[in-house]
């Protein structure tokens, strides 16, 4: 997965446009394929704030038999074998939108040059964090449009 929407950049800040956090919202339509965009949380209830992710696992072999092993309907798994993702989100996560375009650029973020950061929250140290950009990875330009079926 790819991690953003943090204006604090140590993966704990944000807040949604309302000021508080909200809930997940979730449908047995939107699947978190590769390319998925989904809003991230915590833990604790009402924890969505303004960070996002976007998924970018590739198919696997062994992912699929483990989904198979668990029971996973056999659409989703076809699915998943056609397109990849990550399943073992599926409706945990609420996913609001879908990359069908630029997924070399996804993969070219993914394989940026991390560095281990330390972390730190409410002047508790949880150790490090070893998946922060080295230089930081904006998005300068985005184009949000509309799925229209043919």
């Amino acid at each position: 997965m790819i991690q953003g929407g943090d204006p604090d950049g140590n993966g704990m800040g944000g807040e949604s446009i309302w000021g508080t956090g909200f809930g997940t919202e979730l449908s047995y339509e939107l699947v978190p394929y590769r390319g998925s965009l989904c809003m991230a949380m915590s833990s604790l209830p009402n924890s969505i704030g303004s960070q996002f992710f976007i998924t970018q696992a590739n198919y696997d072999e062994e992912i699929k038999d483990l989904l198979a092993s668990a029971n996973y309907p056999a659409g989703l798994i076809n699915q998943y074998e056609k397109y990849g993702g990550y399943l073992s989100l599926y409706l945990q996560y609420t996913v609001f939108g879908q990359v069908y375009e630029g997924l070399d650029v996804l993969d070219k973020i993914a394989n940026v040059k991390t560095k281990s950061v330390p972390l730190v929250i409410n002047g508790v140290d949880y150790g490090t964090q070893d998946d922060k950009p080295v230089n930081d990875v904006v998005i300068e330009t985005i184009e949000i449009t509309t799925y229209k079926e043919n």
